[in-house]
């Protein structure tokens, strides 16, 4: 299961979320898997983590998704990690 962090003594929803977002990209749902590179990148919600975030961004840059080229064109693919 995805260790996911937060501040409140129950699993708030953003935490649910995560969870199904992780569920669904190891399912092998690509959007899922880009949307949890941006918590790894920012460290919100899961650990931050610049090297999995650069991973995950780059395979699906070079697959076509927008958010993931839009990461590229912003940052460089040598900035992350």
């Amino acid at each position: 299961m995805i260790e996911v962090y937060y501040s409140f003594s129950s699993c708030c929803n953003t935490c649910r979320a995560y969870r199904a977002l992780k569920e669904a990209a190891d399912e092998g749902h690509a959007g899922a898997e880009v949307e949890l590179a941006f918590g790894y990148l920012l460290g919100i919600y899961l650990p931050l983590d610049t090297k999995t975030a650069k991973a995950i961004l780059m395979k699906h840059a070079q697959a076509g998704n927008p958010k993931a080229q839009a990461v590229r064109l912003c940052c460089g693919s040598t900035s992350l990690g």
